[in-house]
């Protein structure tokens, strides 16, 4: 297993993958830490908006946590991409069945490519963080907040943010073994994931409006970028725990890598 996932890991060294992930992480984590900035000061400021501060509850844990876990969205979402791509790069240059010759199990190919991603996921998390605490920090000090960074359910927002970034890359792995097309792979999930959890959003919303039934909007929170955000709420979202959005993510990957290992198994490569 270690020689695979060192192959998987030269594989991504050797193409213009890594770096231009990179950009991507770099770019997105500074437009969400400087919107996610921006929404904290309205909150944080209601008075200078109009608002009557009296009137409104705002929890600095949340707000703090919130800063910290700044590139999420799109942060998940190259991870998702990465997990695609490492599967479905096999197939787009065509050195599918060279690997599935140099290692015949093929569970042990999905195996190594599963592992590269969720370390890829981490990474991406890593990055995120090293960027968005730091920022978060002088953020909450220039408006004579407390910074919560010891605080136990922020730190768990944190180390769950991190979770969810592994489990989109698995799902995306997922993703690619079952389509096995690059382009076809990459734009059902993106599509998914920034056009159906949305139009979803806003179709239950309607429903729950005009059947007076509040369950009815809850549900987007159990598709994965709701859950994904639960999760990484300190009290959760939507009155759904974040242990729920955590198991309820997490079933998602380990669903999408084991559909993806089966088909890889009795699908014909050549």
């Amino acid at each position: 297993m270690n020689r695979i996932i060192r192959s998987e890991l030269l594989k991504v060294r050797s193409t213009s993958l890594w770096w231009l992930m990179l950009i991507g992480v770099l770019a997105f984590t500074a437009i969400a830490i400087a919107y996610n900035m921006l929404g904290s000061y309205v909150q944080l400021n209601p008075d200078s908006f109009g608002a009557n501060a009296a009137d409104m509850h705002v929890d600095k844990a949340s707000i703090a946590a919130n800063l910290y876990t700044s590139g999420q969205y799109f942060g998940t979402l190259l991870a998702m991409v990465f997990g695609i791509l490492i599967f479905t790069n096999e197939f787009f240059h065509q050195t599918a069945t060279a690997t599935f010759l140099a290692t015949p199990k093929r569970t042990r190919v999905v195996g190594g490519k599963l592992i590269v991603a969720i370390l890829v996921g981490v990474v991406i998390a890593l990055i995120t963080t090293v960027l968005a605490v730091p920022s978060g920090l002088g953020f909450l000090a220039s408006q004579h907040v407390d910074t919560f960074l010891g605080d136990g359910t922020v730190l768990k927002s944190i180390g769950l943010n991190w979770l969810a970034f592994a489990i989109w890359a698995v799902f995306g792995l997922g993703i690619g073994a079952l389509l096995r097309s690059q382009i076809l792979s990459v734009i059902v999930g993106l599509v998914a994931m920034l056009v159906g959890q949305t139009v979803i959003q806003i179709g239950l919303a309607l429903l729950a409006s005009y059947f007076h039934q509040d369950w009815l909007g809850k549900v987007s929170y159990w598709l994965p970028s709701g859950a994904s955000s639960v999760m990484t709420s300190p009290a959760g979202a939507g009155g759904i725990a974040w242990w729920a959005g955590a198991l309820t993510l997490l079933g998602y990957g380990v669903l999408a890598a084991v559909i993806g290992t089966l088909i890889t198994r009795r699908r014909d490569i050549s």
